[in-house]
C-alpha cells in the first residue's frame, strides 16, 4: 500500500507552526505528503517593510520554501481570499477538496480542531469544510485534528481548549526539531508572530519534541488501546494499536 497524507490548512505558516514535525517525519519515511492551503495569507501583517511585493506572493514563496525543507511532495492553493472564508458558500470549497481527495486518495487527513488552535475564523471554517468532506468521501480512512496539550492551553490560553475529545495520538518528532525550526523561519514575513510564539525568537513556546492529535473520525473496524504513536495505526497493523507512552 502506498501511504499518503493530506494536510489542509488556511494560510501559509499554519503547516510550519503546526504539525510540521509530523509532516517531515512521514515524508522522510516514504510517505507521500501533500499540503492544500486555502489562501495565500495576503491579509496578514507583513514584517518586511522594505518591499512593495504583494504579501500573498511573498507568503506563497515562503510556503514553498518551507515545504521543500519538510519534504512535502506538493503544495496546492485553493485560491480563496484571506480572512473571507467564513463568508463563502461552503459547497464550492467542499467540492474542490472532494475533487482533490478523489485525485490523490490519501489514507490520512489532517486539519485543525474545532477552535482552529487560535479561534481564527478562517481556521474554524477550514475545520468545518474538512470534517464535512471526510464524511462525504470514501478515501481518507482517518481524520486527525492537530492540537496542543490541554495542560499547555489551560495554563496559557484556556479559551482555546478544544471540546472535541482527548488527545489520542502522540508523534515523536524529537529528531525533527531543527527541521521544524527551519520551516518556521522560512515565514520571515510573519516574524512578529514567530517572535510572539516561539521561545527561540523571544516567545513562550519551545519547539516540541512531540506533536499531538485527536483522532476525530475514522472508517475502520478499529479500537484505540492507550495512545497511538503512528497515524497509520489500524490501517496497516490490524485493529489493535500499540500503546504509546506519554512522557
Amino acid at each position: 500500500m502506498e501511504r499518503k497524507i493530506l494536510a489542509i490548512f488556511a494560510h501559509p505558516d499554519d503547516e510550519s507552526f503546526g504539525p510540521s514535525g509530523t509532516l517531515a517525519h512521514y515524508a522522510r519515511n516514504g510517505v507521500r505528503v501533500r499540503l492544500l492551503t486555502a489562501t495565500r495569507g495576503e491579509a496578514g501583517k507583513n514584517a518586511l517593510s522594505n518591499t512593495d511585493e504583494p504579501l500573498g506572493k511573498i507568503r506563497e514563496r515562503e510556503l514553498l520554501k518551507a515545504a521543500k525543507i519538510l519534504g512535502l511532495e506538493k503544495v496546492d492553493f485553493m485560491g480563496y481570499k484571506d480572512k473571507t472564508l467564513q463568508n463563502l458558500e461552503p459547497h464550492p470549497p467542499i467540492e474542490k477538496i472532494l475533487h482533490y481527495i478523489e485525485m490523490f486518495k490519501p489514507q490520512i487527513l489532517i486539519t485543525y480542531g474545532p477552535t482552529g488552535i487560535s479561534r481564527h475564523p478562517d481556521h474554524i471554517t477550514v475545520h468545518k469544510w474538512v470534517t464535512q468532506v471526510f464524511r462525504m468521501s470514501e478515501y481518507p480512512k482517518k481524520l486527525y485534528y492537530y492540537t496542543l496539550p490541554k495542560e499547555l492551553l489551560l495554563a496559557r490560553h484556556p479559551d482555546l481548549v478544544d471540546g472535541d475529545g482527548e488527545i489520542t495520538t502522540v508523534i515523536d518528532v524529537s529528531s525533527y526539531k531543527n527541521v521544524k525550526k527551519s520551516a518556521i523561519l522560512c515565514h520571515i514575513s510573519q516574524r512578529y508572530s514567530i517572535e510572539r510564539i516561539f521561545d527561540f525568537a523571544g516567545g513562550e513556546r519551545p519547539i516540541p519534541e512531540k506533536e499531538y492529535f485527536v483522532l476525530a473520525d475514522h472508517k475502520l473496524d478499529y479500537r484505540i488501546d492507550g495512545i497511538e504513536d503512528d497515524l497509520f495505526c489500524g490501517i496497516e497493523s490490524g485493529n489493535k494499536t500499540p500503546i504509546g507512552k506519554l512522557l
